[in-house]
């Protein structure tokens, strides 16, 4: 992906490479001073894992590394360096210190990927001489993550999550913005400016470790040190703060004013669409989940949804604000039909000039815009666009904040053979990045794993997934999303499938009914659901037809979950208001320290950096019973989660320790 950054420059993506750049400074001159340090000699003197690697001689069989598949006979050789077992328990980071150099295969063992899944993309390597780091990212054996830590670990590097990521100094990230635009030139190729070191210097994270050399003579007068994160962590930094797709916005509406002043207005088709372009760019690269555009009766005003919480992104001239709101519905071919009611459908860019499309790729490559359109009394139109990412964050499952008795709970009834698992919360709530973490526990080689989605968020090359079309014309009547859904289900079914993930249960009673059928007749089905609690997602299926009876039979668990806002540590204050007390006295906690969120430059004023996820879960031997003898919803609740196991609960277990504030809670949980 070619990506050219810079502070006053627009923002451009080619998905085919792989490289980020700034443009160099007008007398082309390039950072070249060596940056060499002792430790990367030694490393650059190692072997490069990444590199394909001649196939070794004879050697003793106690001294056979992992990667070697060097017998004759074809079997796969024994896996050392992790206990018995098929699989090791993640190892602690002081434990894997006496990896440093080890081959990246025996770490990922130590760090808890399957003997099995190592063992079949060694074999792969020893056919494709693929680099192995490629190999399990492409069958999706083990998360980014888990290679980013592994390549830590080998090289000696700390390692950069997705939680330090979210938890950036906007402070710091301000001044790594002033240290890009005085570099002279800046050709990225997987690394970027995350903070700083002890020593005052920038640190830089980097994919792998060939980029090490060129990312320290880059930034060599800013006394570099290096730390190692996924590309995923690497891309979602540098499009959150350094893409700059707010000035592309506004430099497109600048344009396009200045076309409408001169009369040029019908010359430059592609004006309008690079404003509706710039615009789902800029809320995509800031993680928005919802784009809203509407009117008053003086300006058009566009709000953006980013984790979870609203805010007014800008206001345009009615003139650009009608003009864009045409181009959106005629584009989608709503002209007409929104006359007649609310429409829904997706936006893709039909009938822009083809180097307008080209030139957004990088968003209709990756991201799906679902699109609600609804005309006022008045005529003025009004939408809603939904994002959905097409590459949804990778989590480990033993990354998610579980518990060990609710991870034990939950491994158990997704190793199951059959049933229902479901996954509830509101839009926004990680339900998604959940799903996929619980169903990469399941083994996709020994269990055939199918999934139906809309769109396809996390791709995993050992999965068979499918996409649902658009609703067709049938006869005289325009299908519903529920009717291709219940097609593609029943065809599914027919192709023998152990495990099946359906994206989301939608209101239609008729594939509720079918994907009852398919969890109780030899299926184990994982899907989500909207609700507000575990709990009520019983209530919602009955009310969407499920068969009491039917669902008491498969159901095997509930996960119910929401993401909070963590307190930034820099500006937190004591909260020592009484309605705080109060409530956590009515719950029987006796010791706790709450803090309310006030705002500072490292937080961007809002008070808060980086979320976390809590939860409650059901499994429904607590409750089978009951849904059989139709019990109400609030005796189902008092039975089938303890109270002090309850999303609020868990919450308020986080307030009391400063990690969030009763404010942030009271809006993210129900009371209970």
């Amino acid at each position: 992906m070619a990506i050219f950054l810079g502070r006053k420059n627009s923002v451009q993506e080619d998905p085919a490479s792989g490289s980020v750049r700034v443009p160099m400074s007008p007398d082309g001159a390039a950072l070249s001073r060596p940056a060499v340090t002792q430790r990367d000699s030694a490393i650059n003197a190692a072997p490069q894992f990444e590199q394909p690697e001649p196939a070794p001689g004879p050697i003793a069989p106690e001294a056979v590394p992992i990667d070697t598949y060097a017998d004759q006979s074809g079997t796969p050789p024994t896996v050392y360096g992790a206990p018995p077992g098929d699989s090791a328990p993640p190892a602690q980071a002081a434990e894997l210190h006496q990896y440093a150099g080890e081959p990246l295969e025996r770490i990922l063992i130590a760090l808890g990927a399957k003997r099995e899944y190592v063992r079949e993309a060694l074999k792969r390597k020893s056919e494709t001489h693929e680099p192995l780091p490629v190999i399990v990212r492409d069958m999706g054996l083990v998360s980014q993550e888990m290679v980013a830590k592994a390549i830590a670990y080998h090289t000696g590097y700390d390692y950069f999550s997705l939680t330090d990521a979210d938890a950036m100094d906007l402070a710091d990230v301000k001044k790594l913005q002033e240290i890009i635009d005085n570099t002279n030139k800046f050709h990225y190729a997987g690394y970027i400016l995350v903070g700083f070191n002890h020593k005052g210097g920038v640190q830089i994270a980097v994919d792998t470790q060939e980029r090490v050399n060129e990312a320290r003579n880059l930034f060599f007068d800013y006394q570099p040190s290096i730390v190692i994160a996924s590309g995923q962590t690497i891309l979602k930094i540098y499009r959150k703060h350094f893409a700059n797709t707010e000035f592309a916005f506004k430099a497109a509406i600048a344009a396009y004013h200045l076309a409408l002043q001169r009369g040029t207005l019908t010359d430059e088709p592609g004006l309008v669409f690079r404003v509706i372009g710039t615009l789902l760019r800029h809320a995509c690269y800031a993680g928005a989940s919802d784009v809203f555009i509407w009117s008053t009766r003086k300006v058009g005003q566009i709000g953006l949804k980013i984790d979870g919480k609203g805010s007014i992104f800008t206001v345009l001239k009615n003139e650009t604000f009608d003009s864009t709101m045409e181009l959106l519905i005629s584009s989608c071919g709503l002209t007409e039909t929104i006359k007649l009611g609310p429409q829904e459908t997706k936006v893709e860019f039909a009938g822009s000039p083809p180097d307008i499309r080209a030139e957004f790729d990088d968003i209709f490559g990756r991201f799906h815009f679902r699109m609600e359109a609804v005309m006022s009394p008045t005529g003025k139109k009004n939408v809603v666009i939904r994002i959905n990412d097409g590459q949804s964050t990778e989590t480990d499952f033993t990354s998610l904040p579980f518990d060990s008795g609710s991870r034990e709970i939950i491994l158990k009834n997704v190793h199951a053979p059959t049933g229902l698992v479901l996954i509830t919360g509101p839009t926004g709530s990680g339900k998604t990045t959940t799903m996929y973490s619980i169903l990469r526990e399941i083994n996709p080689i020994q269990r055939r794993v199918f999934t139906v989605e809309n769109p396809i968020e996390y791709h995993n090359g050992m999965w068979i997934q499918h996409e649902l079309p658009r609703p067709k014309m049938d006869g005289n009547k325009r299908q519903t999303e529920g009717d291709v859904g219940r097609e593609y289900l029943k065809a599914l079914l027919r192709e023998a499938p152990d495990v099946i993930l359906w994206g989301e249960v939608r209101d239609d009673p008729e594939l509720v009914k079918t994907m009852l059928a398919a969890a109780n007749t030899g299926h184990l089905v994982v899907t989500s659901l909207h609700t507000n609690s575990a709990p009520k997602a019983v209530l919602r299926l009955m009310e969407l037809g499920a068969n009491r009876d039917a669902l008491a039979s498969v159901l095997r668990l509930v996960i119910a979950q929401r993401l909070v806002a963590k307190l930034c540590e820099y500006c937190k204050a004591p909260d020592a208001r009484a309605e705080t007390i109060k409530t956590f006295k009515e719950h029987h906690i006796h010791q706790f320290e709450p803090c309310i969120a006030v705002g500072c430059p490292h937080c961007g004023e809002l008070g808060y950096r980086g979320r976390q996820m809590i939860y409650e879960i059901m499994p429904a031997g607590n409750v089978r019973q009951l849904i059989e003898e139709g019990a109400s919803i609030s005796k189902i609740e008092q039975e089938g989660v303890p109270r002090t196991d309850t999303i609020w609960y868990r919450g308020l277990s986080l307030v009391a320790t400063g990690i969030t504030s009763m404010d942030e809670l009271m809006i993210r949980a129900d009371r209970s």
